[in-house]
C-alpha cells in the first residue's frame, strides 16, 4: 500500500513538473511608454513550461476585455523555457493597456498582466528649483491643487541623497499621479488634447547653472553629458527607451542672479538644445523665461533677450522650439523673490502646455459610414471642400484628414435615391462614424394610352 502512495505520489509530482504554464514578465505600472511615430514597439518576456507550438501576445484595455491588439504570435518556436518577442501597439486613444500571453497550440494556458501601462508621450522637465517646486515638491508659497487627468503619470529622477541638493525628492521613482500645481495643469492640457499618457521625467537641481563656468559653490551644471545634473537625469532616460517627446526647460536664475556670462548665455543654451536632442532624440523644446524679477537689476531682463535669441536662432533652422514669457508674474514669495507661489504655478503649467501644443501639428479627424439598400458599391458620396470617393463594395467610405469644421456628405448614383438626401456633419474633437445612407432604386411606371387599341 506504501508503495502504491509513493508511485502516485511520484507521478502526481511528475506531472506537475511538466504541466503546461505560462508567466509574463508584466510591464511597469503606470508607464506612459513614448511612442515613435503614431505607435511603439513593445518587447515581451516571461517564462513557460511544457511544450508550446508558439507563444502569443495581446493587448486589452486596461481592466477590460476589449481588444487594442489581437492575439498574435510573437515567438513561432519557443525553445529554452523563456521566451521573448516584439508587438506594435498604437498610442492610447485615452486608454491605459494590460498584455496578455498563452500558448499557440493550448489557449486556456495563458498569463494575464495586472499592470496598466500605455503608449503616449514622455517630457523631461528640468533645471533649477522652479522645475522641482510646484512639480514634484511643494509650491514655495499657497496651497498646490488640481485634479489631475487619468492619462497623466510623472517619474521623479532623483532620491533624497543620491546627488546631495535640497530639492531631492523624498520617495519612490515609479510612475506615480501628480500631485502639484505646475505637473498637474501642465500635464491635464496635454492629456486633455493629445488624448493619451503623458509622462513627466522630472528634476530640478538647485542653483545649478547651464555651463560649469558659471557653477558657484558647487550646485552643479547642465552642459556636457558628463556634468553631474545631465549624468544624473541620463540615466532615468536610458531606463524608460532613451527617447522622449520634449524637455520643458527652466533655467537661468544662477546666470542672472551671479551675473556670469549674461552675454553669452543664448550661445550656451544652443549647445544645450543639441545635447538634448542628440541624447534623447527629443522633437519639441520649451524654454521658460525667467520671471519678473527685479532684485537682480537688469540681468533677469538681459537673460530674457538671451533665451529669446537662441530659441529664434534655433527655430530659425527648423527647430520645434519655443520660448514662454513668465516676466508678467508677480512672484509669490516674497523672501526670495524668485520662486512661484502655486496659484502662479498653475500659470506656468499651463503656459507651457500651450506653448508645446502650438508646435504640434493641427489634429485631424475622420467621417464614416456606409450606404446599405438596393445598392452598396459604386456610390459617390461628396464632402464639403474634399475629392469625392466611392463606396466600397460592402457599402462603406470614409473621408480622412479632416480638420475640426462643419461638413456636409451627399451620397449620388445613377438610378437611385437616398435617405437621408444628405448629413450636415460637425467635426468638432473626435472621429464620426454612422454618417449612413440607405439607397432605393427608381421606379418608372408603365403608362397606358387607351387610344392606341381602338
Amino acid at each position: 500500500m506504501k508503495k502504491l502512495i509513493w508511485i502516485i505520489c511520484f507521478l502526481l509530482i511528475s506531472v506537475s513538473a511538466f504541466a503546461d504554464t505560462i508567466y509574463l514578465t508584466d510591464f511597469t505600472d503606470g508607464w506612459p511608454m513614448q511612442r515613435v511615430g503614431t505607435s511603439k514597439l513593445v518587447t515581451i518576456t516571461g517564462t513557460y513550461s511544457g511544450s508550446p507550438t508558439s507563444i502569443q501576445a495581446r493587448i486589452v484595455q486596461a481592466g477590460t476585455s476589449t481588444e487594442v491588439v489581437t492575439w498574435t504570435t510573437i515567438v513561432s518556436s519557443p525553445s529554452g523555457n523563456t521566451f521573448s518577442g516584439t508587438l506594435s501597439v498604437p498610442q492610447g486613444n485615452g486608454v491605459w493597456y494590460n498584455v496578455q500571453v498563452r500558448y499557440g497550440n493550448s489557449t486556456g494556458v495563458v498569463s494575464n498582466g495586472t499592470n496598466s501601462w500605455g503608449v503616449g508621450v514622455d517630457f523631461i522637465v528640468n533645471g533649477q528649483s522652479n522645475s522641482a517646486l510646484g512639480w514634484y515638491l511643494p509650491s514655495s508659497n499657497g496651497t498646490d491643487s488640481g485634479t489631475p487627468n487619468s492619462l497623466c503619470r510623472v517619474k521623479y529622477a532623483v532620491t533624497t541623497g543620491s546627488d546631495g541638493d535640497v530639492f531631492d525628492y523624498t520617495g519612490a521613482s515609479a510612475w506615480v499621479v501628480p500631485q502639484y500645481s505646475a505637473a498637474i495643469a501642465f500635464c491635464n492640457a496635454m492629456a486633455t488634447q493629445l488624448n493619451m499618457p503623458i509622462g513627466l521625467i522630472l528634476y530640478g537641481y538647485g542653483a545649478s547653472a547651464l555651463s560649469s563656468g558659471c557653477e558657484v559653490g558647487g550646485y552643479g551644471h547642465w552642459l556636457g553629458t558628463n556634468s553631474n545634473c545631465w549624468s544624473t537625469l541620463s540615466p532615468v532616460i536610458t531606463a524608460i527607451g532613451g527617447k522622449v517627446e520634449g524637455d520643458i526647460f527652466l533655467q537661468a536664475e544662477e546666470e542672472a542672479e551671479a551675473n556670469c556670462a549674461v552675454s553669452s548665455y543664448s550661445g550656451y543654451l544652443l549647445s544645450y538644445f543639441t545635447q538634448v536632442r542628440t541624447n534623447t532624440s527629443a522633437t519639441y523644446i520649451v524654454v521658460a523665461g525667467l520671471n519678473g524679477c527685479t532684485w537682480y537689476g537688469s540681468h533677469y531682463a538681459e537673460i530674457r533677450t538671451q533665451q529669446q535669441t537662441a530659441v529664434n536662432t534655433d527655430s530659425g533652422n527648423g527647430n520645434k522650439t519655443a520660448y514662454v514669457d513668465m516676466s508678467d508674474l508677480n512672484i509669490g514669495n516674497t523672501s526670495d523673490y524668485i520662486h512661484y507661489s502655486a496659484s502662479n504655478n498653475v500659470i506656468v503649467g499651463q503656459r507651457l502646455a500651450a506653448a508645446l501644443l502650438a508646435m504640434y501639428p493641427a489634429p485631424t479627424y475622420t467621417i464614416s459610414g456606409t450606404v446599405s439598400g438596393a445598392t452598396q458599391s459604386g456610390v459617390t458620396v461628396a464632402c464639403t471642400g474634399q475629392t469625392s470617393t466611392t463606396t466600397a463594395s460592402d457599402g462603406t467610405y470614409s473621408f480622412t484628414g479632416l480638420s475640426a469644421g462643419s461638413y456636409t456628405i451627399t451620397p449620388s448614383k445613377t438610378g437611385y435615391t437616398f435617405s437621408p438626401t444628405s448629413l450636415s456633419e460637425t467635426v468638432t474633437s473626435s472621429n464620426i462614424t454612422g454618417a449612413d445612407f440607405t439607397a432605393s432604386a427608381v421606379t418608372t411606371g408603365t403608362q397606358f394610352f387607351p387610344w392606341k387599341y381602338k
